[in-house]
């Protein structure tokens, strides 16, 4: 693969504090992963390297994006399961944080529970709501009595042996910044320290990494791409590092996704704004085609609404179709729209649980690795407390009789495929599953397979390539990081979606808009006076 000069550039400087500030379709994930190769290939340990991700399911793509690299992996894991795993796994550290033993993850019953004991203990009076904010708005008294609470519901879980993620996050990264004695040999461990999607990372996680004080630092992110501040998270943290001089800025604009329309375009949401900061990043694409088309407001009315979604289904036999909204009542409004008119549509966003399953039927490892990444934090915490206390949690059978009956549709297909190649000639099992799991195959390629190995590299191939099937709708947060050829999105700057409103707002539209490869549609409801839109945003787009 050819790179261009600044991911050229990402990939070979030796600074020792560098942030990435990555334009969406530029790449950053393989250039990320070609770094880490680099360095490890230079002669660094893997083991030296701890790379935090957002998700669970990003960490186990990117281990095995870079194991096809024939190098052993980093540490890959969100910076949850970085925390507890080692709670679990270092009794040195348990005993700093309090406990005797492993701590599980409080459900949210145990806290509701635990919460209450402690108001009647302590005879609190203070509202629920002021108990659950942060504190910084109150009075002396009532700080006094905040305090008091929140120092019994920390004894009580510790007595319990039970943790939250906020303790386990905000206690693990106070051993770090306070140089606790437990914590040094993670600090003499890990030379490298790696960051992606730091536009959405919050004060603990920067210093937790600015800790690591003889490390070489690298964060990478787009704050233009910022999604989960009501999670505490933000893009303050990333815009800083760029204006920081101790800090190695390095840019990348080239977006490889979608046409220099759609990127000319993107680029306008944030300029007035941000223009002339060492954090605006505009775009560039040398994709020519395709077109921003500015409609009035979608139309509620199944008769007017028929022939653009009959439209859009026509065009899904060719291309990818994704009908994007800010709400999931506006997604249910268009999804009760497409079943009374008979419409296929789908709600899941891409093919890789057709690609999990297919890969899963010959691989265990894969099995557990891929199911365990789709766990919510609380059951992905268990998943590693029992991992570490149960040798045979490795084990298929064991993790499925655990975890599997959360996932059992997917459990179920496995087992179907696995049925199938066992009890039926290869290339009628290869028919069989493809008509099960909605695969388009070509029955003469699936006659000449000869092992099982190479009939589910063909239908995971197939899998790949196979068209969507119906138009995918769906929130703007569930199509962060995929992409389609045809993109709309709705109520653009109406009640639900103030565009010019907040960062917020902005960041949302700059992701829907950057979803889309070759056609973008904005159905634009009446102008919001009291958020309008930077002056030409839209002007010219109308005809």
């Amino acid at each position: 693969m050819e790179f261009n000069e600044q991911q050229l550039e990402v990939i070979n400087s030796n600074a020792g504090k560098i942030v990435c500030i990555a334009a969406a379709g530029s790449g950053k994930s393989t250039v990320l992963l070609n770094r880490l190769r680099r360095i490890i290939s230079e002669g660094a340990d893997p083991e030296s390297i701890l790379v935090l991700t957002f998700t669970n399911a990003a960490a186990r793509e990117m281990t095995e994006r870079f194991t096809k690299f024939g190098l052993e992996s980093p540490v890959f894991g969100t910076f949850h399961a970085f925390c507890y795993s080692l709670i679990v796994k270092d009794e040195a550290v348990r005993k700093a944080l309090g406990y005797t033993g492993i701590p599980e993850i409080a459900t949210d019953e145990d806290i509701r529970r635990i919460k209450t004991q402690a108001k009647v203990r302590c005879g609190i009076k203070l509202s629920d709501k002021k108990l659950d904010g942060d504190g910084s708005d109150l009075k002396y008294k009532e700080k006094f009595e905040y305090n008091v609470f929140h120092k019994q519901v920390r004894k009580s879980l510790i007595s319990e042996s039970l943790i939250t993620f906020d303790m386990m996050c905000y206690d693990v990264c106070s051993l770090f910044t306070g140089r606790a004695p437990c914590i040094a040999r993670y600090h003499r461990q890990f030379r490298y320290v790696y960051s992606d999607e730091f536009q959405d990372t919050d004060p603990r996680q920067m210093e937790f990494i600015k800790s690591f004080t003889t490390a070489q630092l690298f964060v990478c992110g787009d704050p233009q791409q910022m999604l989960y501040r009501f999670r505490g998270c933000t893009n303050d943290i990333i815009k800083g590092l760029a204006s920081d001089p101790e800090w190695t800025t390095i840019k990348l604009p080239m977006n490889y996704r979608s046409t220099r329309q759609i990127v000319d375009y993107s680029n306008q949401i944030f300029k007035q704004a941000w223009q002339g900061s060492p954090y605006y990043l505009r775009g560039l694409s040398n994709t020519e085609g395709g077109d921003v088309h500015l409609e009035c407001k979608f139309p509620a009315a199944d008769e007017y609404a028929a022939p653009i979604l009959r439209r859009l289904s026509d065009e899904c036999t060719a291309r990818s179709v994704a009908i994007l909204c800010r709400t999931n009542d506006e997604v249910r409004h268009i999804t009760d729209m497409l079943d009374r008119l008979g419409i296929s549509h789908k709600g899941r966003s891409d093919n890789s649980e057709l690609t999990g399953i297919l890969k899963s039927v010959l691989d265990s490892e894969y099995c557990i690795s891929w199911i365990s990444s789709l766990l919510p934090n609380e059951e992905y915490a268990r998943y590693i407390r029992l991992s570490a206390t149960d040798p045979e949690m490795q084990l298929e059978p064991k993790f499925l009789s655990v975890f599997g009956d959360r996932y059992k549709w997917i459990v179920g297909r496995i087992m179907y495929c696995r049925n199938t190649l066992r009890e039926k000639e290869l290339h009628e099992a290869v028919k069989d599953i493809a008509k099960n799991l909605k695969i388009r195959v070509n029955e003469e390629q699936a006659t000449k397979l000869e092992k099982f190995a190479d009939a589910i590299d063909y239908l995971v191939s197939c899998a790949e390539h196979t068209s969507d099937e119906g138009i995918y709708v769906g929130t703007i947060h569930s199509v962060k990081g995929l992409e389609y050829d045809i993109v709309h999105v709705i109520g653009v700057n109406g009640r639900c979606f103030p565009v010019f409103r907040d960062e917020d707002n902005m960041a949302c539209f700059y992701v829907a808009c950057t979803r889309a490869k070759s056609d973008l549609t904005i159905w634009c409801e009446t102008s919001n006076d009291k958020y309008p839109c930077p002056e030409g945003m839209f002007v010219g787009l109308w005809d």
